[in-house]
């Protein structure tokens, strides 16, 4: 009589929310490729399982807002020191005892004094006003001006700051519109559950009635665990590496 193939213990808390996301994700591919007819599912329960995956994802997904919002503050805060020293520059520059900075920057402070005070705004309207400064500098009559005053390269650098604090602002209102508040914490405490009802069904299945579908199941879920086991282990490892590097 051959071993009877049982599905392994696993401890899913121990999983951040990528992790646990990517497990039950394959779940579902192992289940859609067998079929839950085939499988004998309960289909129900593997219904809310596949809702709540796709739940998680877009919780997963949501949680990118965090390093979005840390982004965005880092680059208000270097672009209000680039408003600053623009700002500077050119006023600087206005008494420069080189006639052509000092005209280059007499003829800039016209163009950026209708933006004075922009790094007070809120932080769309100061994209937007920046998109408006900066438009203004480019224009074919500035641009020998900031040529003169050596500020090309740095206009380059503003512009491209600049797009990247637009894109991720509007980057994170998208992501806040499309995933609405809700308990990752909840949704995994049900998956835990239904994932148990799904695997044990399949399991008690698979001694009543054997078949290479079944077995195929257990098996792909088995290897799934000990993939997920390693894969948890090897992080664990290297962030104890990272924390004892950085005590020394």
């Amino acid at each position: 009589m051959s071993a009877i193939l049982k599905p392994e213990e696993f401890y899913f808390p121990k999983l951040n929310n990528a992790e646990f996301a990517f497990f039950a994700g394959q779940i579902c591919a192992y289940v859609e490729e067998g079929t839950v007819e085939a499988l004998h599912a309960p289909e129900e329960t593997y219904l809310a399982f596949y809702g709540n995956y796709n739940k998680l994802v877009e919780l997963v997904n949501q949680s990118r807002i965090a390093s979005e919002t840390a982004r965005i503050t880092e680059l208000d805060k270097q672009e209000d020191d680039l408003l600053t020293y623009f700002f500077s520059t050119i006023k600087t520059g206005a008494n420069h005892p080189n006639p052509t900075k000092r005209e280059a920057a007499q003829a800039l402070q016209n163009v950026v004094k209708p933006y004075f005070g922009v790094q007070s705004l809120p932080q769309r309207q100061q994209v937007q006003a920046v998109d408006g400064l900066l438009m203004d500098l480019k224009k074919s009559e500035n641009i020998a001006h900031i040529t003169a005053l050596g500020m090309t390269e740095d206009l380059v650098y503003f512009e491209e700051l600049n797009g990247e604090y637009r894109e991720l602002i509007d980057s994170r209102a998208a992501s806040q519109m499309a995933n609405p508040a809700e308990s990752v914490k909840s949704i995994r405490e049900e998956m835990y559950v239904q994932y148990d009802t799904i695997v044990t069904t399949i399991f008690a299945f698979s001694i009543a009635t054997p078949s290479d579908v079944l077995t195929a199941f257990i098996t792909k879920v088995n290897k799934l665990i000990a993939d997920t086991n390693q894969a948890y282990n090897q992080r664990m490892a290297e962030r104890s590496k990272s924390t004892e590097e950085n005590k020394a």
